[in-house]
């Protein structure tokens, strides 16, 4: 908790001067606040080209963070935290953001002094935030919010915010780490920092959670089904009590190699039945991108047209609402139980779809081209050539791929990776004129 005493004798905006002894300087630095020892009176040391910014050593031993300053001709000195409750990366945060509040005008003390007539505790914040996500129609609120309450209110519920410092919250993502979720821990941090930084400034003088570092290096996933799991997954799926329309986005996602986002807001009008063509006219990258369609994509768009006619966005929920960005790994997750496979999310079944294409033997560039991802370089852009036909061809190995692993009456009849590679050339299908 900041707190502060005027009228300190001390020089503003410089190192101050003490009248008993000579100015103790020290680095700005951890090992030198460390080295630190307690004295038989009260020491203030100042760290070097850090005007004003030092730090208290009491005779117990307690270090605290200050801060000198002027302003409107009167001084002022800033307790910013103790050491090592508060770090000195965030004690340098809070000092930096106090001399830019000076800088525009505004006292960092008084601002205080404001904010403490707006206490609220964690649980109050949180529902604060709530009401702020659904104000502003942020989808993911509510699951954001249910995080929230789990490690956060479960904690500190009754706690004043303003009263907690970062290493608190640090304390929750810990907490979360420690039960085996490393990524879950990754949300919070983020759930928190988007939730306090709708509290600053009227409730939060800063946003704590700014001095933490993401708890856990977010890795590339590399997760992609195996056959026999795609066999499992299409064939679960109709058991669970998923909506249909999300049951029949997830599987599109596999059949067509496209993004859950252009799936889920596909217009009808956007499908060409005689060309078997899917033109998705914004796309992530921002060019309208044509998808050919397979068998598999095809009847999933005839089936939804039969399943809701005069529907506009075809995979519409059930009441007509269209789906929110988290719908479909929703689905998955409250389901996975069900579904009977490890552990995987919307996205893997696109990377599952390019997968295939490519260990079958079709180039790299066939599967790049259908997951459409941007490319830079002065060649691209000066290429307009659609590859329709390369598209088509890498599209159709993907239907036939799938097409001999959902055949199969058992699991255990599913061909491996090297039986389906002998298929496909079998089959000749990478020698097209």
């Amino acid at each position: 908790m900041v707190s502060h005493d005027s009228n300190k004798k001390s020089t503003p905006n410089s190192t101050p001067k003490h009248h008993s002894s000579t100015p103790r300087y020290i680095a700005c630095k951890e090992l030198s606040i460390k080295a630190l020892k307690p004295k038989q009176k009260r020491t203030d040391y100042w760290f070097i080209d850090r005007p004003g910014f030092g730090i208290r050593v009491t005779p117990k031993g307690t270090k605290s963070f200050v801060y000198v300053y002027s302003f409107a001709n009167k001084k002022f000195r800033l307790t910013i935290g103790q050491y090592p409750k508060i770090s000195l990366r965030e004690a340098l945060k809070k000092y930096n953001e106090a001399q830019e509040k000076i800088e525009f005008g505004f006292n960092p003390v008084e601002k205080e002094r404001v904010n403490k007539s707006r206490r609220i505790t964690v649980k109050e914040a949180i529902n604060l935030y709530e009401e702020y996500g659904i104000t502003k129609g942020v989808v993911s609120i509510q699951e954001q919010v249910r995080a929230l309450r789990l490690d956060l209110q479960s904690r500190f519920g009754d706690t004043i915010i303003q009263d907690m410092e970062s290493c608190d919250f640090e304390d929750v993502l810990m907490s979360v780490i420690k039960r085996g979720s490393a990524q879950m821990a990754n949300h919070v941090y983020s759930y928190m920092h988007r939730m306090c930084a709708v509290l600053t400034p009227k409730y939060l003088k800063f946003n704590p959670i700014s001095a933490l570092e993401r708890p856990a290096k977010t890795r590339s996933r590399t997760r992609a089904l195996t056959f026999s799991e795609i066999h499992t997954l299409w064939y679960s799926l109709p058991r669970t009590p998923i909506q249909i329309p999300i049951q029949l986005a997830l599987k599109f996602i596999l059949v067509t190699v496209q993004r859950g986002k252009d799936i889920r807001l596909m217009k009808i009008q956007e499908y060409n039945s005689k060309d078997k063509i899917w033109t998705v006219p914004e796309p992530k990258n921002g060019r309208e991108w044509r998808v050919p369609l397979n068998r598999y994509a095809i009847e999933i768009i005839e089936t939804l047209r039969l399943l809701k006619p005069g529907v506009d966005h075809l995979f519409s929920l059930r009441n007509g609402d269209l789906m929110g960005k988290d719908t479909l790994s929703q689905s998955v997750a409250k389901q996975r139980s069900k579904i009977s496979i490890e552990h995987f999310t919307p996205h893997d079944l696109r990377r599952t779809a390019a997968t295939i294409i490519t260990s079958v033997g079709c180039p790299q560039s066939w599967a790049s081209l259908l997951l459409n991802h941007t490319d830079s370089s002065v060649t691209s852009i000066y290429d307009q050539y659609a590859y329709d036909y390369e598209k088509r061809i890498a599209i159709d190995i993907l239907e036939f791929v799938l097409e001999r692993i959902l055949e199969c009456e058992n699991v255990e009849d599913v061909p491996t990776l090297d039986e389906m590679r002998e298929l496909v050339r079998q089959a000749n299908l990478l020698r097209r004129n």
